[in-house]
């Protein structure tokens, strides 16, 4: 088991958490700037220690960039994907999380940084979670950290918006108000799948065709 010890110190209040990697070890300890992250980092080593793991926080000291990019050396893939992951990582990891070292990465932060990415682009959201997520999860295998922080439900789900398709009625007015020539177009785009988009709506385009 670990514990968690306050005291304060000349640049405020500091979290020492202190464990024994494994019975008959020398016991070691860690301070944080934060009772969350002294939280989250007992959590992840007593969760080690239940799994039979003598964790050694040294090795979750590397910065998360400079793991990232040797896990994207290590993996077998295609050039064309290698470059889309990192280029996903450096519009929008690595200025999060680029220098952080992996050991110190919280649920909390990482729910911080997806939330307005997902508000803002929900699909390149996903992606780099994702990708984070694959890479915080070799970290795990690699025993350099006790558990993944990544665990935001359903965040890796590619999102997917339902666009309706275009009412009958609609179609059909249109139709009959537009030139012959072209009223053939409009009932086979508005029956054959011409749905709603939040760029340029059926009716807009139809309209378009039906005014030249």
């Amino acid at each position: 088991m670990a514990s968690i010890r306050r005291f304060n110190t000349a640049r405020g209040v500091r979290y020492e958490v202190r464990w024994r990697p494994a019975p008959g070890q020398t016991e070691r300890s860690r301070r944080f700037d934060s009772l969350e992250r002294a939280k989250a980092f007992k959590s992840q080593t007593e969760a080690a220690q239940s799994r039979g793991i003598a964790y050694d926080p040294s090795g979750g000291r590397i910065p998360f960039r400079r793991y990232a990019e040797q896990w994207l050396e290590g993996r077998s893939l295609a050039s064309t994907t290698r470059d889309n992951y990192a280029e996903t990582l450096q519009r929008h990891v690595y200025a999060t999380f680029g220098a952080t070292p992996i050991g110190r990465l919280t649920p909390d932060e990482i729910r911080r940084w997806f939330r307005p990415l997902h508000e803002r682009i929900p699909s390149t959201a996903s992606r780099a979670y994702q990708i984070m997520h694959a890479i915080l999860a070799t970290a795990v295998e690699d025993d350099l950290i006790p558990r993944n922080p990544c665990r935001i439900k359903g965040a890796g789900s590619d999102p997917h918006t339902e666009r309706p398709f275009v009412p009958a009625e609609v179609v059909l007015a249109l139709a009959d108000i537009a030139h012959a020539r072209i009223r053939p177009m409009i009932l086979v785009a508005g029956f054959a799948g011409l749905r709603d988009r939040s760029t340029q709506t059926p009716c807009a385009t139809v309209t378009a065709c039906t005014a030249s």
